[in-house]
Parts: structure tokens; sequence; C-alpha cells
């Protein structure tokens, strides 16, 4: 297929586009950034080596109304 200059200008420009937009959607806002003393102990504390196993809707609701 042969394109002109406009067309591959277009081609270029649309995937820089795609690009920056998908390197936007993942990036992490928070990066560089460290955690608060506060938030710290709190991860800590929820964080006591303990396995945890993840509770149904059905099993919560039993709980909570008996």
């Amino acid at each position: 297929m042969i394109t002109s200059t406009k067309d591959r200008k277009i081609i270029r420009l649309v995937r820089r586009t795609v690009l920056e937009t998908v390197r936007e959607v993942l990036s992490d806002p928070d990066e560089g950034l460290e955690l608060s003393e506060e938030t710290n102990k709190i991860l800590k504390k929820y964080s006591d080596g303990k396995r945890r196993r993840f509770v149904s809707l059905k099993e919560m609701r039993k709980k909570l109304t008996h």
C-alpha cells in the first residue's frame, strides 16, 4: 500500500496519541511518594502475618444477624 506523506503524518500522530494515552492510563500517580507514619502503623496492624480468608456475603450476613 502506498501512503502519502500526509497519511504517514496522521498515522504517526495517532500512534503517538495512543501511546501517550496508554501511558497516562497505566501510570501510577503516587509513584515515588512515601507512606505516612500513620499509614504505616495501620498497615502493620492489619498485616500481622495471619492468613486471612475472604468471607462471602452470605457468611457475613449470618454473622451480623445472629
